[in-house]
């Protein structure tokens, strides 16, 4: 469809010097086609005309000179016969110190500083309340104020709701969404990012963050629950959530069956349900946390740290290669030297266990395998450890010896393994580093 429904709060006139919050409603008549009956736009609902601005009334035009002394604006001009032939009078105008605290609540959902108040009480000239505004639309509160009407439409939460009602993170789209009121973002990019943003061309962060709008179903971990029902049910409030805040319109019925003069039929409700249902998610989620798939959403702080830290990264890397070539023909000098080398290398003084694998393994093994054996040289294995806390080893398989660098070694061929036990009580640690050569 073409309607596309925004209610946003604005500034509307100074009513005899006390400001008043309207709401202004804009929608885009659908097309004849759209509509059940395909009739002319004079046969719609009145939500799908699209909106005309009336005349305004000129102050010639005031139906009486109390209202045209009265009036300031043309609002006025429409709502004072009113008043005076339901038998009101207008309120008695507001005094600065009142206005400033409207006008604060209002635009910032706040009320004004003592300072605040002592500075625009004191101001004399004729454009102070304007600049007044000017500085309250300019504070970061009143990108919170008008926040938290959008979050309500988008069903923003701290918590996944259903069973356990398990804690989410979601606040980066919170803060997201304050940040676009402040910047005063075109409400197209507003509403493209948080419905496809991940889908644009080289969509960035920003971009696929903002289809938080899409996340923010309710999610159950409750166990013992059919998970597809459950992920139906997430497509499902994606769909009622789009038509109600982008399309002004309840989608839920066209779930079950047609309504006979909604321009909405069950046809188009599962072709919009089959937008969403290309998400990858589980049913059943986020007993833990956010329910995959997640994203990392860095803060701007964040972000600049993690620069700084891949800039000192990549430094670190270019001095590595450099290093690696300059170390590269000592490398190959030390390994030729060691090859040729009839010497063998000392070993670690942390060395917990040291095997030979020489021929005499067999029957070491097969003696410090033995509980009953005692602890004499002869029966010892070839260990550099106290007697008492003496690891024990156990050839498995058959014992075949070839010549060695230094004397014999063992084939292991597959069949053939050496377990050892007690290296923990002997190091007193359970970490450690293996080396064969």
């Amino acid at each position: 469809m073409r309607a596309v429904v925004w209610r946003v709060a604005i500034a509307a006139a100074l009513l005899r010097g006390c400001f008043v919050g309207a709401e202004q409603l804009l929608a885009v008549e659908p097309t004849a086609s759209q509509t059940r009956a395909g009739g002319s736009s004079d046969s719609l609902h009145w939500a799908y005309r699209a909106p005309e601005r009336p005349v305004w009334p000129t102050a010639n035009q005031a139906s009486s000179t109390a209202t045209a002394a009265w009036a300031r604006n043309p609002i006025d001009r429409w709502t004072h016969p009113a008043m005076i032939e339901a038998g009101f009078e207008p309120s008695p105008e507001a005094d600065r110190a009142m206005l400033l605290r409207r006008v604060t609540f209002a635009l910032t959902g706040l009320p004004p500083t003592i300072d605040e108040l002592d500075a625009f009480q004191s101001d004399t000239s004729p454009d102070a309340y304007e600049r007044a505004v000017d500085r309250l639309l300019a504070s970061p509160r009143h990108g919170e104020r008008l926040a938290t009407w959008w979050l309500d439409l988008a069903r923003y939460a701290d918590t996944h709701g259903y069973h356990t009602d398990a804690h989410r993170d979601l606040w980066p789209y919170r803060d997201w969404i304050v940040s676009a009121f402040n910047r005063n973002m075109p409400f197209d990019q507003f509403a493209t990012w948080q419905l496809a943003g991940d889908l644009l061309p080289d969509a960035t962060d920003e971009q696929r963050l903002a289809t938080g709008f899409n996340r923010n179903s309710m999610i159950n971990s409750e166990e013992g629950v059919i998970a597809e029902e459950f992920r139906v049910q997430y497509v499902a409030d994606r769909v009622a959530t789009t038509g109600a805040v982008f399309l002004g319109q309840t989608l839920d019925c066209a779930r079950c069956h047609d309504h006979k003069y909604d321009p909405f039929t069950q046809r188009d409700y599962f072709r919009l349900f089959a937008y969403f249902n290309q998400l990858d998610e589980n049913g059943v989620d986020g007993r833990h946390g956010n329910a995959e798939p997640t994203m990392l959403a860095p803060t701007r702080l964040e972000r600049e740290e993690l620069a700084e830290i891949r800039d000192r990264l990549a430094a670190l890397e270019r001095q590595m290669a450099a290093r690696a070539v300059a170390a590269a023909a000592d490398q190959t000098a030390w390994e030729r030297e060691q090859a040729s080398s009839a010497t063998a290398l000392p070993l670690p003084n942390d060395t917990a266990l040291h095997l030979t694998f020489d021929n005499e393994l067999a029957a070491e093994a097969s003696e410090a395998s033995d509980p009953t054996s005692n602890d004499s040289p002869s029966n010892n294995p070839p260990f550099d450890v106290p007697p008492a806390t003496k690891p024990r080893i156990k050839l498995i398989g058959s014992a075949i010896y070839l010549p060695g660098k230094f004397n014999a070694a063992l084939l292991f061929g597959g069949q053939t393994h050496v377990e050892v036990r007690g290296v923990e009580a002997a190091t007193g640690s359970p970490s450690f580093a293996l080396a064969v050569w």
